[in-house]
């Protein structure tokens, strides 16, 4: 995956997710809460891939995300499956970077 070998410390990956919300019971007992999907933008700390199902994990600390959740600065890792839409931020573009995903479009029509 090309992704992979692009995505860096301390860049910026938005990308559709769950993540598990908890409520609180009357007494203030935890439940168990649900898993909610959300749109989140993480600050990246950790990439690894999984060969075995073809996913790129993205692991770094929540940096936006729907205020009613009160989810900054938490830790969180995002599962990239095949053809699965992320934006990606850089401070700056290695031109290395930009030719690696130009030739993998080329190569296969997608990236």
């Amino acid at each position: 995956m090309v992704l992979y070998n692009v995505i860096r410390h301390e860049d910026i990956v938005r990308a559709m997710t769950t993540r598990q919300i908890r409520t609180d019971d009357i007494g203030s007992r935890p439940s168990e809460g649900k898993r909610v999907p959300m749109h989140l933008g993480l600050r990246v700390n950790r990439v690894s891939y999984q060969s075995e199902n073809d996913r790129l994990r993205i692991g770094g600390y929540i940096i936006e995300a729907p205020e009613k959740y009160v989810l900054l600065g938490s830790h969180h890792t995002i599962n990239l499956d095949l053809n699965r839409e992320v934006t990606l931020t850089k401070n700056e573009w290695p031109k290395y970077d930009l030719e690696r995903i130009k030739r993998s479009t080329e190569e296969k029509g997608r990236l």
